[in-house]
């Protein structure tokens, strides 16, 4: 009777199972910046990823994912116009020194094609606007800013939970909760720190292109807060415009003190190559103001420019420029000007398919 449970649970209703399969997921990237008030010569900084995506039937998926990182050169950004970039992250973790952590391991099960519950190891934001037309995969904005991070509690490497269902055609929702800052490997929930959120997204044909809208509420707890002192709400509004173009506005707004930026609000604007011939090129460009949670800092405006170059199947270089400016308690205006370039290697494997013999019985 167990047996025949887990067959059931194991197998798609309506369909014969598919044969399972494991694809390994690679990738590697270099990540190079320099600013042009800086006594420093830049830094560069290498990554490389390990994974898997097993899935043994149809309903059922475990994903893996082990990062190594690591700072190639020693200099960096810290000397440039006091740290301006400590409220953005200038460019793709430049920041930060060694790392070899497992960052992803989660299991998801699929009751239907509409509801989904994964649960393990993951970063909230890849399960939270992951159908955004101007998600970071797909527009290589640089700064962090455009995604909202600075403003979004977002845990990272954290266990957590995350069910997401259809509500009605075009509507879908996602609610999750996890551990908010992980301070131990064996403790799931350390110093009482728990992230709370809940996601609405529309998904729709508007002036006939794609469209998409999302509406985030999420909060936080910790020894010295309680769920609700802490918290935020993000607003987000992707309109296809036709021949590739995507035009994308952003909002943001948190209460958490530990976050960079209590509020901010941007605007972007996403070209595909196909309209000069290079379907799988991608540029942009946009703007993001910021409103610091320090007082004694001002006003932070973030421009950024990036063309992705998609010269190979598997590898992509991004050059981008940033532009950051900001207005500090006295009134003066201080910035200054990033350059990035970003190679990222990420091979198609094919997924090594295991066929299941059955055994024929006559009947």
């Amino acid at each position: 009777m167990k047996r025949v449970l887990l067959a059931a649970l194991l197998t798609s209703s309506g369909a014969e199972a598919a044969e399972p399969t494991l694809t390994p997921l690679v990738g590697f990237k270099i990540s190079a910046g320099a600013a042009d008030q800086s006594d420093d010569d830049g830094a560069v900084e290498a990554d490389l990823d390990l994974g898997f995506d097993w899935r043994p039937a149809d309903n059922l998926q475990l994903v893996g994912n082990f990062e190594m990182r690591d700072r190639i050169s020693d200099e960096g950004f810290s000397d440039l116009n006091n740290d301006l970039s400590a409220l953005t992250g200038v460019a793709d973790g430049v920041a930060g020194g060694p790392i070899q952590r497992l960052e992803k391991l989660w299991l998801r099960l699929s009751f239907s094609d509409a509801s989904q519950l994964t649960l393990g190891r993951l970063h909230f934001e890849d399960h939270l606007g992951d159908n955004a037309l101007s998600s970071k995969s797909a527009t290589a904005f640089a700064n962090d800013a455009f995604s909202g991070k600075p403003a979004i509690a977002f845990p990272r490497d954290a266990f957590g939970v995350v069910f997401q269902t259809e509500l009605t055609e075009g509507w879908r929702a996602v609610f999750v909760i996890g551990d908010a800052d992980r301070q131990s490997e064996l403790d799931v929930f350390a110093n009482e720190a728990v992230f709370v959120a809940a996601e609405l997204q529309h998904e729709r044909r508007q002036f006939g292109s794609p469209a998409h809208y999302r509406l985030a509420l999420w909060g936080r707890s910790d020894a010295d807060h309680a769920l609700g002192e802490m918290g935020g709400f993000a607003l987000s509004f992707d309109q296809g415009l036709g021949n590739g173009a995507t035009f994308m506005l952003r909002y943001h707004e948190a209460s958490d003190g530990v976050r960079a930026a209590q509020r901010g609000a941007g605007v972007a604007l996403g070209v595909n190559g196909a309209l000069w011939g290079r379907e799988h090129d991608q540029a942009g460009t946009g703007l993001v103001w910021l409103e610091p949670n320090d007082p004694t800092r001002g006003t932070q405006t973030v421009s950024e420019v990036f063309y992705r170059w998609q010269f190979h199947r598997d590898i992509a270089l991004t050059p981008s420029l940033q532009l950051i400016t900001e207005d500090d308690s006295a009134g003066t205006e201080r910035g200054g000007v990033y350059a990035g370039l970003r190679l990222r290697y990420r091979p198609t494997l094919r997924p090594v398919q295991f066929t299941q013999h059955r055994s024929l019985t006559s009947q």
